[in-house]
């Protein structure tokens, strides 16, 4: 069945902003109906800088990290309102970031991330503008020139900003995949960008619509540099080799190969030598036919990126082993190691003067002082999530929003009042899954450790923690009165389990898995009298929790069941799968009650209405769609993440719909039920 595009009904900004003061309670203002108009592409639109008191625009709120009964973390993650996403809504968080570029006075730093660009002055990183990108920013360049900064996303195009206000003034079509390098030429004319299918392209700036015809790379291009002088670029490739290209022709000049992938390319100020990364190795070549001039071998893991100084004194490696390491040119020799950090590190710049270094790694951006081997200024707000799938859990009166970041800790929002505060709670081993009681007051997570842990709401008191075996946490649920948990592993090819406890950590039940096969999903009823379990073998099983019986089992999904919802009434349950389907089940007697097909690849996440009139589902496709189940008919999709969409959630009065994506946001947008 063909649907329509359309988005969700949004209701004013005013209203939005009520719902959040009042604790996300029902918007009464007049809404239009939802149009079922196709949407038109969604350009990148502009954040201006947060100002307090600003109408619309909540000023950034900095908040001490709790100190009771909590792992505390090493760095406290600042956070505030993220950019609001195309469409409308909140969004928490500035999403991961990938790349970094600064303007040639230094003047300006720019970051590329998995939502879109965020420049900030580079003294006092104090934010200039924001531009949304319709897909996730793997390459970031600043012209020499100052007059453009270029923007290579995942979607094989490339975007050209206005680095005064962050207006969109060019979109290049690159390729199908990925555009993972991109490169300005010195004098501002030209721009390259490599991409994952192997095509190198040079573009004329000055022209509208000139451009070289690509070269085609066996494998894809990894790593772009230009020659101080502008008449080489060299390119390196996933298969290990670098090759000069002669601008002015348009052909290879020399090329040499190597033994994987080449992650960092970067010329030497005077011309002479060029460095390159592959693996934790770095190389340093005659720049004049790639004649091998030494290595340099200090790091435990992959080298992402590498930088000189200005005087060609010094030259900066970055990598996946969080630290940056300085070495002298002239003798080769490491002069400093900073680090590690806070996570991998991806991108590393000296400013144009002196020797302070941007390092930027998923989950900050800072600025180094080299020669004190110490950190001046650093942004953050940003998560770098790695995994496919994760967590998120809104309570039933839309108060707070918790998700698990990617370090093993888990961010929990209060929307109440005016601003945002967000407590970070350590937890050992990487926290998969969390889940809220409103009534009940309580917050629970599972770590890949297999410990659970209980928290209070109101203070953010540990009440517990407690832990069957130490198999990861694959699925966890807590029943809306809080009187129960459910915890369940993936140890297959071992033996799996769902286990029920009590809210105070004691243990109720413990159900086998289903022939080995490891738990993927869990929900229970509203009511807390079933609990659903979804299996990775694509069997859906759903349980009396009074007795741990058996009401019935099925199989599902041919693959995975991803995801598992009771209906308001309890009535039904609808389960998402690997295999993109979404079904509905009767919970008296396990008949199939509507079937719905629409997602392009798995299906992460299902979620109910309030009303149980509607279904929210979203997966990798990197969309949300609303589906109205008395007619299995979809209603609308929705856009705005740049990553897997894997939880969704519906506040209890339906005014709210959050989600939880890869890219490192949550949004919360409005919606009608």
């Amino acid at each position: 069945m063909k649907t329509s595009r359309s988005t969700l009904l949004l209701p004013s900004t005013r209203c939005l902003l009520v719902a959040v003061a009042a604790v996300l309670t029902a918007c009464t203002a007049h809404q239009e109906p939802t149009s079922t108009q196709e949407t038109a592409v969604i350009p990148p639109t502009l954040r201006p800088s947060a100002t307090p008191g600003a109408s619309g625009t909540p000023a950034p709120t900095r908040v001490a990290t709790p100190t009771t009964a909590i792992v505390a973390l090493e760095a406290p993650i600042i956070s505030y309102f993220g950019p609001p996403p195309p469409g409308g809504g909140l969004r928490l968080g500035n999403g991961q970031a990938h790349r970094g570029c600064i303007s040639p006075d230094g003047s300006l730093t720019a970051l590329g991330t998995s939502i879109g660009v965020h420049a900030y002055r580079t003294a006092g990183l104090e934010e200039a503008w924001f531009a949304d990108s319709p897909a996730s920013v793997e390459s970031i360049a600043c012209s020499s020139t100052g007059d453009a900064i270029a923007a290579g996303l995942a979607n094989g195009t490339v975007i050209l900003y206005n680095p005064i206000d962050g207006g969109t003034t060019r979109v290049l079509v690159v390729s199908p995949d990925r555009v993972g390098a991109v490169q300005f030429s010195p004098d501002g004319r030209y721009l390259a960008s490599g991409s994952d299918d192997g095509a190198l392209s040079l573009w004329d700036l000055s022209s509208p619509s000139y451009s070289r015809s690509p070269l085609r790379y066996p494998d894809g291009v990894s790593a772009l540099a230009f020659s101080p002088d502008g008449l080489i670029l060299a390119s390196g490739s996933f298969d290990g080799s670098i090759t000069l290209v002669s601008v002015d022709d348009w052909r290879p000049s020399s090329s040499v190969g190597g033994p994987s992938q080449v992650d960092a390319l970067v010329f030497s100020p005077d011309g002479r030598v060029l460095a390159s990364s592959t693996g934790p190795d770095v190389a340093l070549w005659d720049a004049d036919g790639l004649t091998p001039l030494g290595d340099l071998d200090a790091h435990s893991d992959a080298v992402t990126s590498l930088s000189f100084a200005s005087d060609g004194t010094l030259l900066a490696s970055a990598s996946y082993d969080g630290t940056i390491v300085v070495w002298s040119i002239e003798d080769s020799s490491p002069e400093s190691t900073l680090g590690p950090g806070t996570g991998p590190i991806y991108d590393v710049h000296f400013l144009p003067r002196g020797t302070n270094l941007l390092a930027v790694s998923g989950n900050d951006a800072a600025i180094w002082d080299v020669n004190r081997a110490v950190i001046v200024e650093r942004l953050t707000g940003f998560f770098d999530y790695t995994a496919w799938r994760g967590s998120m859990a809104v309570s039933q009166d839309g108060r707070y929003v918790a998700n698990w970041l990617p370090e093993g800790a888990i961010a929990l929002w209060d929307l109440k009042g005016d601003g945002i505060l967000e407590k970070v709670l350590g937890a050992p081993g990487v926290s998969q899954e969390v889940a809220i009681s409103t009534k009940a007051g309580i917050l629970a997570s599972g770590s890949g450790s297999g410990l659970i842990r209980l928290w209070q709401l109101d203070d953010m008191n540990l009440m517990a923690d407690f832990q069957e075996t130490g198999d990861p946490i694959s699925a966890l649920a807590l029943s809306a009165d809080g009187q129960l948990l459910a915890s369940g592993t993936d140890s297959s090819p071992g033996p799996s389990s769902t286990t029920l406890w009590s809210s105070s950590g004691s243990k109720i039940a413990s159900i086998p898995s289903r022939a080995g096969w490891g738990v993927a999903s869990l929900a229970f009823s509203p009511e807390g009298d079933l609990l659903a379990i979804g299996y990775t073998d694509g069997y859906l099983q759903v349980r009396r929790t009074q007795d741990s019986s058996l009401v019935f089992e099925l199989s599902a999904h041919t693959n995975e069941v991803l995801s598992v919802a009771i209906s308001p009434d309890g009535d039904a349950v609808a389960t998402a799968g690997w295999d993109g389907l979404i079904y509905v089940w009767s919970t008296l007697d396990g008949q199939r009650i509507v079937s719905l097909a629409g997602h392009d690849g798995p299906v992460l996440a299902v979620a109910f209405s309030p009303s149980g009139r509607s279904l929210a589902s979203s997966g990798m496709d990197q969309e949300i769609r609303l589906w109205d189940l008395s007619t299995s008919r979809q209603t609308a999709t929705v856009l705005g993440h740049t990553g897997n969409i894997f939880d969704l959630s519906f506040s209890r009065d339906g005014s709210m719909l959050a989600s939880a994506a890869s890219d490192g946001t949550v949004i919360l947008r409005p919606t009608a039920d």
